[in-house]
């Protein structure tokens, strides 16, 4: 009896160990999720406030960054605006320059560039690297010293712009769909559907829902049409479309802002 108390006693010490001490099982290690990605526009001027300064990008940046780590600072912000611009569509570039602070507090990108185009045309230069010891302000090397008082007289502002002047050369340069031919219209398109499928798909679909936004003259023009006709008239022209013109249709309906009964 005491030894069949001795190998009871054995087992549970044992069993205790092996509570004390568990064996773990072996698990794959979770997966690292990807950078967390916004709006181009949205994480730079994330960085521009974080280091007080205003960073704007135009109407050519439309893809998407990841939302930096690390808060950039006013030592720092054009080094983490250039690890952006690596990430930004070939051409992607930026200027830096003070501008007069917007009466209604609201920076446009838009009228920034326009600004900025204006003092390169007035003074043959705008956004360069200053000489050592000078700032530019309005398109002029100022010493140091001197430019703070100017800056603080003047409500200016330190901007960087982003933009991509290949991508605006082409969007000038873009050819008059009412002169070509349906061939010449299928070949332009298919060339620019396929600019869109080399973005990363995350760039594509916020290129996609930028040029959704977009209206066209002619869906314009339908869209005042469409929404002065009387209903009867509406749905009698419904009635006679059919396949891609019953579409386009529908959405300069949905545009109108009207709804109509039809089939």
């Amino acid at each position: 009896m005491k030894r069949h108390l001795r190998q009871s006693l054995a087992v549970a010490a044992v069993l205790i160990a092996g509570a004390a001490n568990p064996v773990r099982a072996q698990q794959a290690p979770a997966p690292t999720a990807g950078p967390r990605t916004r709006p181009a526009d949205e994480v730079l001027a994330t960085i521009g406030r974080s280091a007080g300064v205003v960073i704007l990008a135009d109407s050519t940046i439309y893809a998407r960054l990841p939302v930096p780590a690390v808060a950039a600072t006013p030592e720092t912000v054009e080094q983490q605006l250039n690890e952006m611009i690596r990430l930004l569509p070939a051409g992607t570039t930026w200027v830096k320059l003070y501008a007069p602070t917007p009466a209604h507090g609201r920076w446009s990108a838009e009228v920034v560039a326009d600004y900025a185009r204006a003092q390169a045309r007035l003074v043959g230069r705008t956004g360069r690297a200053a000489p050592a010891g000078t700032v530019e302000l309005c398109g002029r090397p100022v010493p140091v010293d001197r430019a703070n008082e100017y800056i603080a007289a003047l409500n200016l502002k330190l901007v960087y712009l982003v933009t991509n002047p290949r991508a605006a050369a082409a969007a000038h340069s873009a050819p008059d769909w009412s002169r070509m031919t349906p061939e010449q219209r299928e070949a332009v398109a298919q060339q620019h559907a396929q600019r869109l499928l080399a973005l990363d798909p995350a760039s594509r679909l916020e290129a996609l829902r930028q040029m959704m936004q977009e209206t066209s003259p002619q869906q314009l023009i339908m869209k005042r049409v469409m929404s002065q006709m009387p209903d009867s008239e509406r749905v009698q022209l419904k009635s006679t479309l059919a396949g891609g013109d019953r579409i386009q249709m529908k959405a300069a309906l949905a545009a109108g802002g009207k709804s109509g009964a039809g089939p």
